[in-house]
């Protein structure tokens, strides 16, 4: 009997050390795909330093016999940040130090600049778009990484779940877009509504104040990178498609072919539990404002409901209805924002 228990207490030592491995294993891992997730955004947050700032929008204005784009270290960081991602605008803080006192360097250049006029146009960079679209399509490069070291092939980029031969899917996917982009349409509605009837005397507090919020945020983002004057085709169109495929794969071989797959391997737990895991973390990383990440926790819970249909089991699917979401909102975003007059484009800037 005695042997019998240690040879079982042997057996139950063994499994519970290899199963403390792998989970070790994984939330190494884990820690790394986050930690880099974040330093990819921190690096489109250096691209655009400052951008989203009224004194640096000012100075970047056009002035009769020059022409300024957009400086990503031109002033000192002071605000909070924004950068258009995936579902809108990702919102950060704070800097390092070390970001704070490169920028500072430049801070003493914006002086004669400051005196441009609001109603200047802002120009489109095109240098800044193609950084930018490259920053958010690292994340496919950690997510193929990802990937391969935690060994979820059938969800990687060169999996069965990936298949970009399925036309059904990706009807599916386009198919999959109209109530997000109906839902957007609805609340641009109400928003519109209560600035036209509404109180004069607008509640902060109130939640269509903070939907206002999100819009502004997003507003000044398009803003910053696409400039004030409308140029639908070719600027506009070129940056949010590249853009929105960047996100859209991205994210999508991210947090749901990756991330939730992994959570629920490794961890244990259900596809249920794992879905909203993953969505926490989608929305802490999309966090502009407390209901800007709330919404992108529901998107995510959204887009994760599609690949976790037994029946579909496509990545390409999320893929497909994210892209095109964020295809159409930078779009219409710009197309908003460039028809805006220049006091309430002063009073948009005044904002943020």
């Amino acid at each position: 009997m005695e042997k019998v228990h240690r040879s079982r207490s042997s057996l139950i030592t063994g499994v519970s050390a290899r199963c403390l491995t792998q989970k070790s294993i994984f939330n190494y891992v884990l820690a790394t795909l986050l930690l880099g997730t974040c330093q990819r955004i921190e690096f489109s947050y250096a691209l655009i330093t400052d951008m989203h700032s009224p004194k640096t929008l000012i100075s970047t204005r056009t002035r009769p016999c020059t022409t300024r784009h957009f400086n990503p270290f031109q002033n000192e960081v002071r605000d909070p940040l924004f950068l258009l991602d995936s579902y809108g605008p990702v919102g950060i803080s704070k800097h390092r130090s070390s970001l704070s006192e490169k920028t500072a360097m430049w801070s003493s250049s914006k002086t004669s600049i400051l005196s441009a006029k609001p109603s200047d146009p802002i120009e489109f960079d095109p240098k800044t778009a193609v950084m930018l679209v490259g920053a958010q399509a690292s994340l496919a490069v950690i997510a193929v990484a990802a990937s391969m070291i935690l060994n979820t092939p059938s969800t990687g980029a060169f999996g069965t779940a990936f298949d970009l031969t399925d036309l059904d899917a990706v009807a599916t996917g386009v198919e999959k877009t109209v109530p997000l982009l109906t839902i957007a349409g609805f609340f641009e509605v109400v928003e519109w509504a209560y600035d036209k009837y509404g109180p004069a005397e607008e509640d902060e507090n109130s939640i269509i104040a903070s939907f206002k919020k999100v819009t502004e945020a997003t507003q000044t983002s398009v803003l910053s990178f696409l400039g004030s004057e409308r140029k639908l085709f070719p600027e506009a169109f070129i940056t949010s498609v590249g853009l929105g495929l960047a996100a859209g794969v991205g994210e999508e071989l991210l947090f749901r072919g990756v991330l939730q797959s992994a959570i629920t391997e490794n961890i244990g737990v259900g596809p249920i539990p794992s879905l909203f895991l993953t969505s926490i973390i989608f929305g802490l990383l999309h966090f502009a404002t407390p209901l800007y990440a709330f919404l992108a926790f529901l998107a995510s819970l959204y887009f994760g409901s599609m690949y976790m249909d037994p029946n579909v089991d496509n990545l390409i699917i999320p893929m497909v209805c994210h892209t095109l979401y964020d295809v159409v909102a930078l779009m219409y975003a710009h197309y908003a924002v460039t028809g805006l007059t220049d006091t309430q484009r002063a009073r948009l800037l005044g904002n943020n």
